[in-house]
């Protein structure tokens, strides 16, 4: 039996109540269940039109895949490179946070709906600040991020050691972001969260080991241990981070070896968005799942297995997953993201060429989890919002998105969340 299972269901128990999740009263989690998951993102989207009341057949959907998790995001900013202040999306904002309210209603929706609920921070709204001051959310915590990018000017880059304010910044920041954590694992703790992120595709900044013969010359082991510390006061849950899938098997991110002992997280969360192919590998056709197939055996096994087996003690999750049904989305993954959909035959087998492609990158990642046991313990497939039936089908469902929903792909998910979720 593993310990972070054992570790969830005491978690879960001491939390609440669970029902299971087809809403059908099973009482409690599976010890051995793979996570199958939903990734509503934040407030965007048909999300937010529906917080008031969250429609029945919404849920009816997430039942009709085998989806017993929902992942919700938090999302936060800073205003510019120099503000030390990490601080929820406001409402003029692009990315606006859930108010308090909001975020409990949703929360409470889905676990009286029988799912369970995974929460994550993610900065979003970056990069507008003014001239030399922009930043963007993957940027956070190189300390010479200025030689890579000419729109951030070092003396408004406090991450480098040597600014004048950079012991009073790295610790303003990290104070802020702690308090944000702390107030946001309290109310996942009120509300019955089973899984809590403390940040989303930020790997320059969750970097706890200096770099060898490089310009790496930061480290920021005790303020993110810190504040893993300080959720873990007040919350019984997983905690973890949610990593970029990029980051993986470089050398540059060599640190992340060791990210998740020295921060005592309990889960490695990755944001699983691999590039497949090349970007003319077909000439615009779909590829053949068998294609698709031989590089996630490769991912697997060159990427996800060492992580695993260097960490016997943590499961492995993919919080993010997915494509657009794009033939070239598995080489630029938003490929035509929110783009009018409109039907493309190529290979002339009445199917869409994008949908097929989608499908066949989620066909192929399910058999690599099959034929890799023990590697990979859940996944979040992104994009499906907050939507009734009717509100999907005349918004996102007219667009080519990450959803699955009423897409080739939906059938995949769904055949496979009920055989690995057994």
């Amino acid at each position: 039996m593993r310990k972070w299972l054992a570790k969830l269901l005491c978690s879960a128990l001491l939390i609440c109540q669970f029902v299971g999740a087809t809403g059908q009263g099973s009482g409690s989690l599976q010890l051995d269940d793979f996570l199958c998951g939903m990734f509503v993102g934040g407030r965007w989207g048909t999300t937010q039109n529906n917080l008031a009341s969250i429609p029945g057949s919404y849920f009816d959907y997430l039942r009709s895949i085998n989806a017993s998790w929902v992942g919700i995001s938090v999302s936060m900013t800073v205003e510019d490179s120099m503000d030390p202040s990490v601080e929820i999306c406001g409402p003029n904002e692009d990315f606006q946070t859930f108010s308090n309210d909001e975020l409990r209603s949703l929360i409470r929706g889905l676990k009286e709906n029988g799912f369970h609920v995974y929460v994550t921070l993610a900065f979003e709204h970056m990069g507008d600040g003014p001239e030399g001051k922009r930043v963007h959310r993957w940027q956070l915590g190189d300390p010479a991020i200025y030689k890579e990018d000419a729109r951030v000017w070092r003396e408004f880059w406090p991450w480098d050691p040597a600014h004048q304010d950079h012991e009073w910044f790295v610790r303003e920041f990290f104070s802020s972001y702690t308090e944000l954590a702390v107030r946001y694992a309290q109310l996942c703790q009120e509300e019955g969260v089973e899984l809590f992120s403390l940040g989303t595709e930020t790997d320059r900044l969750f970097h706890t080991r200096r770099i060898p013969a490089s310009y790496w010359s930061t480290e920021f082991r005790d303020e993110l241990s810190g504040m893993v510390q300080s959720v873990k006061a007040v919350y019984d849950g997983l905690v973890t981070y949610d990593m970029l899938s990029s980051a993986l098997g470089q050398s540059f991110f060599g640190y992340l070896d060791y990210l998740w002992d020295d921060c005592g997280f309990d889960a490695i969360g990755i944001s699983a968005y691999f590039q497949l192919t090349g970007p003319d590998a077909r000439d615009g056709l779909p590829s053949e799942e068998d294609e698709l197939l031989s590089v996630w055996r490769s991912v697997f096994r060159e990427k996800l297995e060492p992580l695993a087996l260097a960490n016997p003690h943590l499961p492995v999750l993919f919080l993010e997953f997915g494509y657009t049904d794009c033939v070239e989305s598995t080489y630029q993954i938003d490929c035509m993201q929110f783009e009018k959909r409109h039907f493309t035959d190529q290979n002339g087998n009445g199917l869409d060429d994008g949908e097929e492609q989608q499908a066949a990158a989620y066909s192929a990642m399910f058999q690599a989890v099959r034929e890799f046991p023990g590697v990979l313990d859940g996944v979040f497939c992104h994009g499906d919002m907050v939507a009734s039936d009717e509100d999907w089908s005349s918004s996102f469902g007219l667009l080519r998105c990450f959803s699955v929903r009423d897409k080739l792909a939906e059938e995949v998910v769904r055949s496979n969340f009920a055989s690995l979720g057994q």
